[in-house]
C-alpha cells in the first residue's frame, strides 16, 4: 500500500524534487541511522511513545504500525533490554579499539549503507494496492551470493510462501514456474533513480462482472 512504500510520493500534493531529499536520505543511510537512534527513544514513557506512533501516521503507515506493536508492554520490555545490551556491546568495542575507534565506525557506516539500500530493493517500483500480487520481486543472483543473503533475493517467492525456510525458496520458484523480475545488481542501482509518483504505480482495479443468471431464470 502507498503508506508502506518508502519510494512512493503522492504526486497530487507534491513533486519529485520535494520527495527526493527524504527518499535519498533514507536510502543511503537514514534507515539504519533511524534504527540506531530508536533504541534510546524506547526508554521514554509509554504514553509519549504512543503519541510518537500517532505522529508517524498510526495504522496508515508501516512505521506507525510497527511502533504500535513494539510499544506493547511485553515487546517494549524486550526492546529496552536489547537496547541496553547493544549499547554495552558497542561501548566495549569502542573502548577496546581506543584511538582506532574510527575503524568500527567505518564498519558501521558500511553496514548501514548496505542495510538501508537492501531494505526496499524487492518492493521498489512494484504495483500498489494489487491484491493478486505480493508487491515484491524475485531477483536473479548467482547461487553463491544468494546464500550469503539467505536467499533473500527470492523475496516474491517468500511472500507467496512465507511458511518456507530460506533453503527451500530456490526449489519452489521452479515448482511454481515463477519468472525472475530482473537482476539483483540492476535492481540495486535502479533505486538510485529516486522516488516514484503514486499515480504511476496504482493498477486499475478490474471491473466486477455481474453474475450470470441461471438457465432457469432464478
Amino acid at each position: 500500500r502507498p503508506g508502506e512504500a518508502s519510494e512512493v510520493y503522492d504526486d497530487r500534493v507534491k513533486g519529485w524534487a520535494a520527495a527526493a531529499p527524504g527518499y535519498y536520505a533514507e536510502l543511503l543511510f537514514g534507515l539504519y541511522l533511524g534504527q540506531l537512534l530508536s533504541s534510546p527513544l524506547f526508554w521514554l514513557p509509554q504514553p509519549v511513545l504512543a503519541a510518537l506512533g500517532r505522529r508517524l501516521g498510526g495504522d496508515a503507515t508501516m512505521p506507525g504500525r510497527m511502533g504500535k506493536v513494539l510499544t506493547a508492554p511485553a515487546a517494549l520490555r524486550e526492546v529496552r533490554i536489547d537496547g541496553v545490551l547493544t549499547l554495552l556491546l558497542w561501548g566495549t568495542c569502542f573502548w577496546c579499539y581506543g584511538r582506532f575507534a574510527w575503524m568500527p565506525v567505518l564498519g558501521l557506516a558500511g553496514r548501514g549503507l548496505v542495510i538501508s539500500m537492501h531494505n526496499n530493493i524487492y518492493h521498489y517500483g512494484t504495483d500498489l494496492d494489487d491484491t493478486h500480487d505480493p508487491g515484491s520481486s524475485t531477483l536473479k543472483l548467482a547461487p553463491a551470493w544468494s546464500r550469503l543473503i539467505l536467499n533473500f533475493n527470492y523475496h516474491g517467492t517468500h511472500h507467496r510462501h512465507p511458511q518456507l525456510g530460506w533453503r527451500e525458496l530456490p526449489g519452489r520458484i521452479a515448482e511454481d514456474g515463477e519468472a525472475y523480475s530482473g537482476g539483483w545488481v540492476k535492481a540495486w542501482f535502479d533505486q538510485l533513480r529516486g522516488p516514484l509518483p503514486r499515480s504511476a504505480l496504482l493498477r486499475r482495479a478490474p471491473a466486477v462482472q455481474p453474475a450470470k443468471r441461471a438457465a432457469t431464470g432464478t
